[in-house]
């Protein structure tokens, strides 16, 4: 019951922080994380995945913010993001919720980066985050009891970088990340502890899909799977008859 408690008090304290900003003038989409969310308004509203002929205008108005001219590259006249479009689909749900409020009430422009889209980015980080720590916990609970995972839940949530991405410099890859890493720990050690499922195997074969396009580098993770409690050559050949059976 703790361990959960420290959750919804992270995630208190996020809320918080978030609404004791000035919105009008802040702007999560700046950047890296411009550049990872563009994906959503270029195709859901502009229609421009190919030149993002809208950027300048946008650049412009939003106080040359945005700072993605030197992540833009041109070829064979198209505009390339080089930042992948994961991330993007784990702002989605937040992204087409603030759109369609925009559209309805009018009070702001639903151009994908006035003010309920930045909430909708900012909120997008923090239920993310909340559901890796409830995954984190599950694989904790399986092996520590209620204590020791809330002093270990307290020291990722509040004294590591994950904070800082959660709360104040949003809109990164990090957080999705380490959703995806939590259930890839969890997922790893269900493999471990029962015979192959076919459901377990497809989730994860998803996640490190999820992982690659989030934050490609990240994909070095394949290790923890791969080698997950492994101390000998047989566990080492193990792996290998899991992976032909898969």
């Amino acid at each position: 019951m703790k361990s959960k408690l420290i959750i919804l008090l992270f995630a208190l304290v996020s809320v918080i922080i978030v609404f004791n900003e000035d919105m009008e003038d802040h702007n999560q989409f700046t950047g890296d994380a411009c550049g990872y969310y563009i994906y959503l308004p270029a195709t859901l509203i502009y229609h421009d995945l190919q030149k993002l002929a809208f950027y300048p205008a946008l650049d412009s108005e939003y106080h040359y913010s945005l700072g993605l001219n030197g992540s833009l590259h041109n070829f064979n006249g198209k505009t390339l993001d080089k930042y992948p479009l994961g991330v993007s689909l784990f702002e989605f749900p937040f992204f087409i919720t603030a759109h369609y409020y925009c559209k309805i009430s009018h009070q702001y422009k639903a151009d994908g980066f006035s003010v309920p889209y930045q909430l909708g980015g900012i909120f997008s980080n923090i239920l993310w985050v909340m559901a890796g720590l409830f995954v984190l916990r599950r694989f904790l609970k399986r092996y520590f009891d209620d204590n020791v995972t809330a002093i270990t839940i307290v020291c990722i949530a509040f004294g590591t970088n994950l904070y800082v991405y959660s709360s104040f410099t949003t809109g990164m890859s990090h957080p999705y990340s380490f959703f995806l890493f939590s259930c890839l720990l969890l997922l790893s050690d269900t493999v471990y502890k029962n015979p192959p499922s076919k459901s377990v195997s497809v989730a994860l074969g998803i996640v490190l899909g999820l992982i690659f396009i989030v934050r490609p580098i990240n994909i070095v993770a394949l290790i923890i799977p791969a080698l997950y409690r492994t101390n000998n050559g047989s566990r080492v050949k193990s792996w290998g008859g899991y992976a032909q059976h898969i």
